[in-house]
Protein backbone atom coordinates (compact mmCIF):
# COMPACT_ATOMS: atom_id res chain seq x y z
CA UNK A 1 0.00 0.00 0.00
CA UNK A 2 1.25 3.24 -1.08
CA UNK A 3 2.58 6.13 1.29
CA UNK A 4 -0.01 9.22 2.69
CA UNK A 5 1.40 12.46 1.30
CA UNK A 6 0.83 16.04 2.52
CA UNK A 7 0.87 18.55 0.31
CA UNK A 8 1.56 22.00 1.66
CA UNK A 9 4.56 24.94 1.61
CA UNK A 10 3.85 25.29 5.20
CA UNK A 11 5.56 22.31 6.51
CA UNK A 12 5.68 23.62 10.46
CA UNK A 13 1.97 23.33 10.68
CA UNK A 14 1.98 19.11 10.04
CA UNK A 15 4.63 17.89 12.10
CA UNK A 16 1.70 16.53 15.04
CA UNK A 17 -0.85 15.81 12.65
CA UNK A 18 1.29 13.58 10.16
CA UNK A 19 2.90 11.77 13.22
CA UNK A 20 -0.27 10.86 14.45
CA UNK A 21 -1.76 10.01 11.28
CA UNK A 22 1.14 7.81 10.34
CA UNK A 23 0.97 6.03 13.62
CA UNK A 24 -2.48 5.32 13.40
CA UNK A 25 -2.62 4.22 10.00
CA UNK A 26 0.60 2.54 10.20
CA UNK A 27 1.53 4.25 6.71
CA UNK A 28 4.79 6.31 6.08
CA UNK A 29 3.93 9.99 5.57
CA UNK A 30 5.78 12.16 3.02
CA UNK A 31 5.24 15.67 2.44
CA UNK A 32 5.44 17.47 -0.85
CA UNK A 33 5.48 21.70 -1.24
CA UNK A 34 4.15 22.39 -4.44
CA UNK A 35 1.30 21.14 -7.31
CA UNK A 36 4.21 20.14 -9.31
CA UNK A 37 5.74 18.06 -6.37
CA UNK A 38 2.19 16.50 -5.98
CA UNK A 39 1.41 15.34 -9.49
CA UNK A 40 5.53 13.82 -9.63
CA UNK A 41 3.63 12.09 -5.96
CA UNK A 42 0.61 10.35 -7.71
CA UNK A 43 2.16 9.29 -10.20
CA UNK A 44 5.39 7.60 -8.68
CA UNK A 45 4.41 6.78 -4.84
CA UNK A 46 0.93 5.82 -5.79
CA UNK A 47 -0.55 7.35 -2.10
CA UNK A 48 -2.91 6.06 -0.30
CA UNK A 49 -4.29 9.90 0.62
CA UNK A 50 -3.22 12.85 -0.37
CA UNK A 51 -3.85 15.72 1.96
CA UNK A 52 -3.85 19.09 0.30
CA UNK A 53 -3.15 22.29 1.89
CA UNK A 54 -5.89 25.56 0.86
CA UNK A 55 -3.05 27.08 -1.06
CA UNK A 56 -0.92 26.08 -3.52
CA UNK A 57 1.70 28.04 -5.25
CA UNK A 58 -0.53 31.07 -4.91
CA UNK A 59 -3.79 28.94 -6.40
CA UNK A 60 -6.23 26.83 -4.34
CA UNK A 61 -5.71 23.62 -3.30
CA UNK A 62 -8.97 22.06 -4.15
CA UNK A 63 -7.60 22.86 -8.07
CA UNK A 64 -5.49 20.12 -7.51
CA UNK A 65 -7.84 17.34 -6.96
CA UNK A 66 -8.91 17.17 -10.42
CA UNK A 67 -5.53 16.26 -11.95
CA UNK A 68 -5.20 13.80 -8.96
CA UNK A 69 -8.27 12.19 -10.41
CA UNK A 70 -6.91 12.05 -13.76
CA UNK A 71 -4.03 10.10 -12.83
CA UNK A 72 -5.74 7.83 -10.80
CA UNK A 73 -8.89 8.19 -9.37
CA UNK A 74 -8.32 5.75 -6.19
CA UNK A 75 -6.24 8.01 -4.36
CA UNK A 76 -8.01 9.26 -1.61
CA UNK A 77 -7.87 13.20 -0.88
CA UNK A 78 -8.64 15.63 2.39
CA UNK A 79 -8.45 18.90 1.48
CA UNK A 80 -7.83 22.14 4.69
CA UNK A 81 -10.35 24.77 4.02
CA UNK A 82 -11.80 27.29 6.57
CA UNK A 83 -14.86 27.60 4.85
CA UNK A 84 -18.08 26.31 6.71
CA UNK A 85 -18.90 23.07 6.23
CA UNK A 86 -21.57 24.02 3.41
CA UNK A 87 -19.91 25.91 1.29
CA UNK A 88 -17.16 23.17 1.31
CA UNK A 89 -19.66 20.73 0.01
CA UNK A 90 -21.07 22.77 -2.39
CA UNK A 91 -17.78 23.81 -3.92
CA UNK A 92 -15.96 20.40 -3.64
CA UNK A 93 -19.16 18.31 -4.52
CA UNK A 94 -18.25 15.91 -7.18
CA UNK A 95 -15.00 15.83 -6.42
CA UNK A 96 -14.69 12.71 -3.49
CA UNK A 97 -13.12 14.67 -0.77
CA UNK A 98 -13.12 12.33 2.04
CA UNK A 99 -12.58 15.28 4.89
CA UNK A 100 -11.85 19.05 5.13
CA UNK A 101 -9.08 19.97 7.65
CA UNK A 102 -8.66 23.39 9.64
CA UNK A 103 -5.98 25.38 8.56
CA UNK A 104 -3.81 23.91 11.50
CA UNK A 105 -4.79 20.28 11.88
CA UNK A 106 -4.19 18.88 15.16
CA UNK A 107 -3.68 15.12 16.55
CA UNK A 108 -7.85 15.18 16.95
CA UNK A 109 -8.01 15.63 13.26
CA UNK A 110 -5.39 13.25 12.75
CA UNK A 111 -7.48 10.41 14.96
CA UNK A 112 -10.68 11.63 12.40
CA UNK A 113 -9.34 11.18 9.23
CA UNK A 114 -7.60 7.93 10.09
CA UNK A 115 -10.48 6.61 11.10
CA UNK A 116 -12.11 7.57 7.88
CA UNK A 117 -9.29 6.56 6.33
CA UNK A 118 -9.30 3.19 7.41
CA UNK A 119 -12.88 2.63 6.45
CA UNK A 120 -12.65 3.49 2.99
CA UNK A 121 -9.80 1.46 2.41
Amino acid sequence: MGPIVIVSPQKENWKDFADELGQRCRMDVIEVHSDAEAIDAARDKKPVIMIIDQDLDGQPGAGLVPQLLKIDAMIHTALVSDQPEEIFHDQTEGLGILMQLSPKPDRQEALRLSERLLGAI
